[in-house]
């Protein structure tokens, strides 16, 4: 018996060298446009156009997982001018709630182990006769005291590292997956005639 090595780099040079400018090129869509075919084409489908608060690396993040996921996925209608408009409108109605996450994340203000924060103020005041205006007001008292206290309280590790792992999705995520709605999921097979 050969080696297995041996025996398969001619047919592995002659898929990787087939003279075909992109290996991804060979495209097989049943009823529409499969989006990596477009991209190809150099086709725009408005990366830079939707929702112009949400800019910098989150949107560039995003951008690169919408073409990674649907690659090879059909547009849902065509022409790709509307379905450009269908990707863009959907875009421009979610990213509102999501931007307020990513915004969250940037800021570095979504503590992910952090069960609780808690900051308080109160004030005590005493008084057996008006003696003294308090500021900014028009009460009067002999004796106020203002305090000011905080606490945050972090979960057990292990509990909460469990707890993030079913829970939490990845917000990139959760926009690809309401995005899913503007491509089409058709699996085709090509089946041997008798030959």
């Amino acid at each position: 018996m050969g080696n297995w090595k041996t025996d398969m780099t001619p047919l592995m040079e002659s898929v990787v060298n087939s003279g075909t400018e992109n290996q991804f090129s060979d495209w097989h869509a049943t009823v529409t446009i499969q989006f990596g075919e477009l991209l190809e084409s150099g086709f725009d489908w408005g990366k830079n156009d939707y929702y112009p608060a949400f800019t910098g690396d989150s949107r560039t993040r995003l951008n690169q997982k919408i073409e990674d996921r649907f690659y090879w996925r059909e547009i849902c209608v065509v022409p790709p001018g509307k379905f450009k408009h269908f990707l863009l409108r959907k875009l421009n109605e979610i990213m509102p709630k999501y931007k307020m996450l990513y915004d969250l994340i940037d800021n570095g203000d979504m503590k992910i182990l952090r069960e609780e924060t808690y900051n308080g103020k109160s004030r005590n005041v005493f008084s057996e006769y008006p003696q003294s205006q308090l500021k900014g007001s028009a009460d009067y008292a002999t004796n106020a005291n203002d305090n000011a206290d905080g606490h945050t309280r972090d979960g057990a590790p292990i509990d909460m590292a469990v707890d993030f792992q079913q829970r939490y999705n990845d917000i990139d995520v959760m926009v690809l997956d309401e995005l899913d709605v503007c491509f089409l999921s058709l699996l085709t097979l090509n089946v041997n005639g008798g030959v």
